[in-house]
């Protein structure tokens, strides 16, 4: 049987085992594959890239939700937008070789790393989106011109952590764990991001841990899914070892004045070739092997032959080491290969999920797909069978680099679900090809297995017994060394915890506290990466985590599964953040809990047993960076609050409405819009003192400026004044009038009582006018004259002393009589809208019986919810963000959470360090949001904003606070049970935002 000619084209079958269960050799010649199907195409970009040969396993594109990143010319790289036409540029490696980018998980944290031949740099970027526009800062920079640095790996969930590999003293290349939470920095002056101060010309870090074989180069690692205490690493000259982070270190290093610790080798394989790549697969172990209980990792995957030769293993156990289950080799391959691996979830009525081993020629256009086979033990777990088919797909353009996504199959019927059995998902490969950046498709229809399964008789598969590995140390039998004179342990002896099962987190008995906290991202507690213990610890059997689906533990992918839910928490009573911020100080309620600082600004360092190691000197050449800078967690500033524009209310009689305040020398913007302003806000107005006393007058005529004032009045205000109510009591009167007239033509008349009551304004006109003078006229009058004889007195010669008044009672005399002359042409302006009101009312004919009135409605009741979304709208307005969300959480109704949430700058609110929000009200806030995340009311735009927010508080939060210690164990319980529950589901578009704020909390109870 040859490969098929029918849909899906040019699949193949292959042996997974011979007779009675021999492993085989498979020899796979692809160029008999005659039929291949093209993938499904989305155009990024169009751009010619070079392919890098010298660093094979480096990724030179990488993508999140938002964005896609990667390498152009010149040391630049390309960020753009994937759902805009938005890009930017980051230049932090202008004119070198980039060798490698890579996110952590689906966040916005980058790292990338270049060389130009004398200088390596890995910068740790921050990537967002702010004011329509694509941002980056830098968090953290190691530049070196004494190795080589060429890749780095994210530990799976720890952004505090991770493998970056460079050369040695010797020209080897090993793998460093850099703890950015230890490490010692300096402020950029240019740039005043954390630069990386080096220990020794070759040591990021006094006892730093370093993955190092003898006299052999590291090919790869995979950090292992079930517990990061395991890293698998292969190495030039066959060597495939597995490490354990903390059974103690096997072995002390010193190389030019720094120290490295060497954890323990669990095991070590010796292949003849050299491998070039390796990962974990997510079966529990191989179906040859099922009865094994102590497995310390699932199957893994390695490759040689720069990735033409595939070979599968079976599980490390605390026993045994694992075997070869199949090797696929490729005849006639290219120079190189680009290596990954996909897999997705399956029900659990269903077949075994399936996975994919992809493998892209870099010289030619040729993909094939790998189909690893499984099937269900007992337990619902998956074990590993062998890869059964190959499916081939044809290229325009070769691939040099890519990153792969699984996401969920589209428009597939339950019929369809069971008949595809675990293949329900696509693969999208975003390719960086030779002429184009551009996103592969493989949907799940092009990958569905051949119709009938192997044959002897096909074409281009050659098929062999398989030989075994050669053992270089077995598991459980390699007793760790140590150094006597060496004590690998913390100066503040605080023992690091062992890593719990990500498929049972209980609740946190106490949250210890990390000394190095609060540098580079400390998650929200998240624990730095694992210390070495004094001692070798036993390696107890570990279950997959049931956060993937069923038997399928995680191949160090988190992000690109799926999981299932949780036992969920039972519900639990919402906090109140009046009650818990009553029972702190006013400091600690508003306050975030300082980070604690290391003495002296250095890093802790391994106590030493020996003189020698009580000697070493500590380089000080250069102050430390005491700066707190956080991964995961943007520090902005923020913007200048901007004022809110005044509410207008309306007029409160509509008799005034017609009133030009322009007329009578008044702001507009004041009448109906906002309160008389005082005398202070006034002085800025006109830009006089209304406050300051009257200077003195000598020599200046008080008659004379009293007469003066008075003609004004007469001449300009009270005409005017007069003028305004006569036009708009005839404006008024008018359409009055016509309606009366309407109305009596119907039969129907007006009562004249309550014609005059409506018609009374006199009352109100005398009161405003009188206030309006008082407050307004006046006071202005009173300082533009003062100010008027202040400079008059200063510009004009004083004539001669008069002699002192003895009598003031003639000046007190003129004021009254002007003061009574004033309120005499008041009251003639009332007679006058008198004698006006009686026109009218002599003009509305005989009155009639008054109509009936409908009784008077009961005061409306206010809504307390409606009450409280009105104050925290007028809270957020007046910036007052801590009021806000207290307001909201105290009501206890998550809707009122995201209520606020969607009408918070989340910018403004979760910047700056210490954030705007207190500890308190961050841990009650996630609490609601969690509880939101499933209620029944919530829609698409309510549950990205809670998603959100959830992620931006877990990255700030510090449940080692104080003020939150007590709570917060059980609040991220509950959070974890929410996601869990919403993970349920099956929603495509929410599985990797969820998963990615699950590995976050997970963190978080760890730390």
């Amino acid at each position: 049987m040859g490969a098929s000619k029918d849909e899906p084209f040019g699949t193949t079958a292959i042996p997974t085992s011979l007779a009675g269960g021999v492993p085989v050799e498979i020899s796979v010649d692809t160029s008999t594959f005659e039929e291949a199907q093209q993938p499904q195409t989305q155009q990024i970009a169009v751009y010619e890239a070079k392919r890098n040969d010298e660093c094979i396993n480096g990724s030179l594109l990488d993508v999140n939700q938002h964005f896609v990143v990667y390498a152009v010319k010149n040391g630049l790289i390309r960020v753009l937008h994937r759902h805009s036409a938005m890009k930017a540029l980051l230049r932090g490696h202008h004119n070198s070789q980039v060798t490698d980018i890579r996110f952590f998980l689906d966040g916005d944290v980058l790292g990338t790393v270049g060389s130009d031949g004398t200088t390596s740099k890995l910068i740790v970027w921050r990537v967002f989106e702010q004011s329509s526009e694509i941002m980056s800062e830098k968090l953290l920079e190691i530049s070196t011109d004494d190795f080589t640095i060429s890749r780095l790996l994210w530990h799976p969930f720890n952004p505090n952590l991770f493998c970056m590999f460079q050369t040695t003293g010797k020209g080897l290349q090993a793998a460093t764990l850099v703890e950015t939470t230890r490490i010692q920095t300096t402020m950029d002056e240019t740039e005043s991001h954390a630069v990386c101060r080096f220990h020794s010309p070759y040591c990021v870090m006094d006892g730093a841990v370093q993955l190092l074989y003898p006299d052999s180069n590291i090919a790869d690692l995979a950090w292992s899914g079930r517990d990061p205490r395991h890293i698998l690493t292969v190495h030039e000259g066959g060597a495939i070892i597995l490490w354990d982070l903390k059974a103690g270190m096997h072995h002390d290093r010193r190389e030019n004045g720094g120290h490295f610790t060497i954890p323990t080798k669990v095991a070590i394989l010796e292949e003849e070739t050299s491998p070039s790549k390796c990962c974990f697969l997510p079966h529990e172990n191989s179906v040859s092997k099922q009865d094994q209980a102590d497995t310390l990792t699932t199957c893994f995957v390695t490759a040689s032959e720069n990735n033409s030769v595939i070979t599968l293993w079976s599980s490390f156990t605390s026993s045994a080491l694992p075997t070869k289950l199949q090797v696929i080799r490729l005849q006639n391959p290219s120079p190189s290969y680009v290596m990954d691996l996909c897999f997705g979830p399956a029900p659990q009525d269903a077949s075994p999920p399936s996975c994919f081993l992809l493998l892209a020629d870099r010289y030619n256009g040729k993909l094939l797909a790998v189909h690893v086979q499984a099937q269900w033990n007992a337990n619902k777990k998956a074990l590993c069978v062998g890869a059964d088919y190959i499916v081939p797909f044809a290229l325009k353009h070769p691939i040099y680099s890519w990153s792969v996504v699984c996401s969920p199959t589209q428009d597939i019927s339950e019929e369809e679900i069971q008949e595809q059995a675990g293949l329900i998902f696509d693969m999208k490969l975003f390719s960086y090809q030779a002429k184009v950046v551009q996103c592969l498709t493989l949907t799940s229809y092009m990958c569905l297995p051949p119709a009938a399964g192997y044959k002897d008789s096909t074409p281009g598969i050659l098929v062999k017994p398989l030989g075994g590995a050669k053992l270089a140390s077995a598991a459980g039998s390699v007793e760790p060394e140590y150094d006597e004179e060496y004590d690998v342990e913390d100066e503040d002896d605080d023992d690091e915890p062992e890593a719990p099962e990500p498929s049972a987190l209980p609740t946190p008995a106490a949250v210890s506290t990390n000394p190095f906290a609060n540098w580079l991202g400390a998650i929200a507690g998240v624990a730095p990466s694992p210390a070495p213990a004094p001692e070798p610890t036993p390696v107890a059997p570990k279950a997959p985590p049931s956060g993937l689906p069923p038997g399928l533990a995680p191949p160090g992918m988190p992000a690109r599964t799926q999981t299932q839910p949780e036992p969920s928490a039972p519900p639990a009573e919402l906090l109140n953040p009046l009650e818990l911020l009553t029972k702190q100080s006013p400091a600690s309620a508003t306050q975030a809990a300082p980070a604690p600082t290391p003495s002296k600004g250095k890093p802790k360092k391994p106590r030493s047993k020996s003189p020698k190691g009580r000697n070493r000197k500590k380089d000080t050449s250069a102050p430390p960076f005491d700066g707190k800078i956080s991964i995961l967690k943007r520090d902005v500033t923020p913007p200048p609050p901007t004022a809110m524009p005044p509410v207008v209310m309306p007029p409160s009689d509509p008799a005034i409405i017609g009133i030009d305040p322009g007329i009578i020398g008044i702001d507009p913007a004041i009448i109906g819009s906002e309160p008389i302003p005082a005398s202070s806000e006034l002085e800025k107005a006109l830009g006089v003192s209304t406050s300051a006393p009257l200077p003195a007058t000598s020599g200046v005529n008080l008659d004379e400026i009293t007469k003066v004032v008075e003609d004004v009045l007469a001449a300009q205000l009270e005409p005017t004044v007069q003028r305004v109510v006569q036009e708009s009591m005839a404006s008024f009167g008018r359409p009055l009038q016509a309606s009366m007239d309407n109305l009596g033509k119907k039969g129907v008349s007006v009562n004249k009582k309550d014609l005059e009551a409506a018609l009374n304004v006199e009352a109100p006109l005398k009161s405003a006018m009188a206030d309006t003078i008082r407050s307004v006229f006046i006071p202005a009058v009173e300082s533009i004259t003062a100010q008027v004889l202040e400079q008059v007195i200063k510009t004009a010669t004083p004539p001669p002393p008069p002699p002192p008044s003895t009598d003031n009672a003639k000046t007190m005399e003129m004021m009254v009589n002007q003061l009574a002359a004033m309120n005499a042409k008041m009251d003639g302006m009332a007679q006058e809208i008198a004698t006006l009101k009686t026109a009218s009312t002599r003009n509305a004919g005989p009155a009639a019986p008054p109509m009936p009135q409908p009784p008077m409605p009961p005061p409306p009741q206010m809504d307390p919810n409606e009450m409280a979304r009105n104050e925290i709208v007028m809270s957020l307005r007046q910036q007052q963000y801590e009021a806000a969300f207290t307001r909201a959480l105290s009501t206890k109704t998550p809707e009122m959470a995201v209520f606020c949430c969607n009408r918070a700058d989340m910018g403004i609110v979760m910047a700056g360090n210490p954030p705007v929000l207190s500890q308190t009200v961050m841990l009650i806030l996630m609490q609601n949001l969690g509880a939101a995340l499933n209620s029944p009311n919530n829609n698409e735009m309510d549950v990205q904003t809670e998603l959100t927010w959830l992620q931006e508080c877990a990255l700030t939060l510090d449940p080692s606070d104080p003020s939150i210690q007590r709570h917060a164990p059980s609040v991220l319980q509950q959070l974890v049970a929410s996601i869990n529950q919403r993970t349920s589901r099956g929603e495509p578009h929410l599985r990797r935002p969820l998963q990615m704020l699950l590995q976050v909390i997970r963190g978080m109870q760890m730390g």
